[in-house]
């Protein structure tokens, strides 16, 4: 584009097949907010027709209902979008970025703000698209919003301003959200998610696994690694399930709830709670892990392979029947505690027993403070 497009009435320009548009950093406009009380022209700014393989760069885009729409488009890449001001803000209605039934697409170093709505809505059966490297700020409702969606990749993006949710994901599975900034709003992970695996993120206002109102609940979700804080929860649970959160650095986390009408049970491994308050109601439980790396070795230093390794909880539960690998190794997950509503249930000191052939057998009482490594020695049979 030589210059600047518009003020379009309706939409800007529509894309086909495998086109390119090089905006050389020039505006998209579309008509804007009316000054009076008039409707709000219904026009998409760039709007990518069931295209495949096509691009869209270097592109700004204001004033239109939704600034860029991926509609039925495969394989496509908006990168380098300046996408602003878009929406009617008298109805809140308008996203800067819509994939509509969309795969396999990319949206990348790209900013988006001030949307009426969303930022950035991934729609229905809108599959294994990726944001990587975004800037999103101050959209009206949520800045990323994923629906009934799988495979996304949300990657590297910073997320903040005066929203309602920094990310919503409702009904969205098999999903990788890493190395993210999220502001001081909530994360919302809600309704039938799961599978879904959170890496290294930084959530400033926390996240919340919520059900939704056909009863559906977040499960075998696993956030790992980064930070969780919050002004007053960092981490709620609403019914969900078999998530586990491990190795997550909650500095500045005051507070940890939990809700469940029936009995439920969410994972923390790796992570000192003692500083934070857990409040838990119904029938909602913690399980309270610590990973420890075992090393089997003979007395000459060897390491021994193939051995079996029992662990026993306080109660006398058998929590793992494993072998060690060719190096002699095996990880070991210990339960040390069980919290609910009554009270902290401590399941330590675990029994943990070794054997292997040629050997004999061996025991050692595992309790707190627990190692994160530790070397056991068989000696031969005699």
């Amino acid at each position: 584009m030589p210059g600047d497009l518009g003020p379009c009435p309706g939409d800007g320009l529509t894309l086909v097949g495998d086109a390119v548009l090089d905006c050389g950093a020039h505006v998209i406009r579309g008509p804007g907010q009316p000054l009076d009380r008039s409707e709000f022209t219904t026009g998409v700014g760039i709007v990518l027709k069931r295209t495949d393989g096509a691009v869209v760069r270097n592109c700004g885009v204001t004033g239109f209902l939704k600034g860029i729409e991926l509609r039925e488009a495969r394989r496509s890449t908006v990168e380098r979008a300046t996408v602003f001001d878009n929406g009617d803000q008298r109805k809140r209605v308008g996203y800067g970025i819509h994939l509509n039934r969309s795969t396999g697409n990319t949206v990348r170093h790209s900013a988006v703000r001030k949307s009426a709505d969303e930022g950035i809505h991934i729609g229905s059966d809108s599959n294994d698209n990726t944001l990587v490297s975004n800037t999103l700020q101050d959209n009206g409702r949520e800045n990323i919003y994923l629906l009934n969606v799988r495979g996304a990749k949300i990657h590297l993006n910073r997320v903040g301003g005066r929203v309602a949710a920094a990310m919503y994901m409702k009904h969205t599975s098999l999903s990788q959200i890493e190395g993210n900034h999220f502001g001081d709003r909530p994360v919302v992970v809600r309704g039938n998610a799961s599978g879904n695996v959170f890496v290294d993120n930084e959530f400033d206002g926390g996240i919340v696994l919520r059900s939704f109102t056909d009863g559906t609940a977040p499960t075998a979700n696993m956030i790992r690694g980064g930070r969780v804080a919050g002004r007053q929860v960092c981490v709620a649970f609403s019914e969900a399930e078999g998530n586990t959160f491990e190795t997550v650095d909650t500095t500045g986390c005051r507070r940890i709830t939990a809700y469940s009408t029936r009995l439920t049970a969410n994972v923390f491994v790796d992570m000192p709670l003692e500083r934070i308050t857990l409040d838990l109601s119904g029938g909602a439980t913690f399980r309270l892990q610590w990973r420890v790396r075992v090393h089997v070795t003979g007395a000459d230093g060897s390491p021994v392979p193939a051995a079996d390794i029992t662990l026993r909880d306080h109660a006398g539960e058998t929590i793992d029947e494993l072998h060690s690998d060719p190096s002699g190794t095996v990880g070991l997950t210990v339960p040390t505690h069980v919290v609910n509503a009554a009270a902290l249930v401590s399941l330590t000191p675990a029994e943990l027993r070794v054997s292997a052939d040629g050997f004999e057998p061996t025991q050692r009482v595992l309790a707190e403070p627990f190692p994160t490594e530790l070397t056991l020695t068989l000696d031969p049979v005699r």
